[in-house]
């Protein structure tokens, strides 16, 4: 996990993604592209949470990662609110959707958006607070310009490839 992420998020918030059969190409950037049951992480500036099924469990092994283990829809709701309330009811709740039309950061989709929003609304409703649904794409900006060292690895072996060609037909 890319621990600048921590730095992006502000006091009183949290990074929710949603992702099921990998729906969410930025969940499997940045935490785990290898789940198949919905899986859902909720990042704050210090730590990172996720919810995974039983099916995936053995998936997710990062270290930096706190990983619960849901075997019900009722297991899911009531972790997640549990998580929640450790965090003290964050105000602002990023979500993975774009304000600005840009359909790579738009991938959770109008029925996910739905669900998630409901479902959080409900857990903050029920313990008498508010948050504020935003978008995460500042956040996904900020990490998409950064690579990591295996992309810069790969980019300085193609340079040098393609360099040893040029110099071959010159």
């Amino acid at each position: 996990m890319n621990k600048k992420i921590f730095n992006l998020i502000e006091d009183d918030s949290i990074w929710f993604m949603f992702s099921s059969e990998q729906s969410d190409e930025y969940f499997g950037k940045f935490i785990s592209n290898i789940t198949i049951a919905p899986a859902i992480s909720i990042i704050n500036n210090k730590e990172c949470v996720v919810f995974v099924h039983e099916l995936d469990s053995e998936n997710i092994k990062d270290n930096d990662i706190k990983k619960i283990t849901y075997y019900t829809n009722k297991d899911l709701y009531e972790n997640i609110e549990k998580v929640i309330k450790e965090m003290e009811f964050p105000k602002n709740v990023h979500l993975n959707y774009s304000t600005q039309n840009d359909v790579k950061i738009d991938v959770l989709g109008y029925g996910t958006y739905k669900y998630v929003t409901n479902l959080l609304s409900l857990i903050y409703k029920e313990n008498n607070k508010e948050c504020i649904f935003e978008s995460a794409e500042n956040y996904i900006y900020a990490l998409m310009q950064q690579n990591s060292k295996e992309e810069i690895q790969a980019s300085t072996y193609a340079a040098r490839k393609s360099i040893r060609n040029t110099r071959r037909s010159i």
